[in-house]
């Protein structure tokens, strides 16, 4: 089938409009340094999981004495969870992993 010609027939536009908004990452350098050898990933790459299509919730899961946020989204075509907490106007990461298989359903639900 061929792409409609202008003028002849109906074509369909579809348009998205992002707005990026890159936000300052804060980070402890040890624990930086912990999850890189653990685990491969790279704290200091956390903006590109909140520059992506991601999805946020509260971490409800203790009373850590401070507001926490756990986050699903990809980071070199990989799935994974960031906790962090707002510090000022950056995001302090605390832990950053591979998602599970709930993360990944979780991330699939709310793409939906």
């Amino acid at each position: 089938m061929s792409p409609p010609v202008l003028g002849h027939g109906h074509a369909e536009h579809r348009f998205i409009v992002a707005t990026i908004i890159r936000v300052p990452i804060a980070f402890d350098p040890d624990k930086r340094e912990q999850a890189l050898k653990a685990r491969g990933l790279d704290f200091a790459q956390a903006g590109e999981i909140f520059a992506g299509q991601h999805f946020s919730q509260p971490d409800t899961r203790a009373d850590y004495g401070e507001e926490r946020h756990i986050t699903v989204g990809t980071l070199q075509e990989r799935l994974v969870v960031v906790v962090w907490t707002q510090r000022g106007e950056a995001r302090r990461i605390i832990s950053m992993r591979k998602a599970n298989e709930r993360g990944q359903a979780r991330f699939q639900t709310h793409l939906e």
